[in-house]
């Protein structure tokens, strides 16, 4: 019993993923689609404020 190890193997989709320098990391995914979110709702507003201008509060 001694002689008995305990190997742990760490699968490879743990690994870290290699910086890619040609990459922007800058703005990340969830803030690009957020301020896409945001323009397309102001659109909307503006769309329909100016086809039903009786609706204006």
């Amino acid at each position: 019993m001694d002689e008995l190890h305990v190997v742990r193997h760490e699968p490879t989709w743990r690994a870290e993923p290699e910086l890619d320098d040609e990459y922007d990391n800058g703005t990340d995914h969830k803030t690009l689609y957020a301020l896409f979110g945001l323009a397309i709702y102001k659109a909307n507003v503006l769309e329909h404020t100016l086809v039903n201008p009786s609706s204006r509060c």
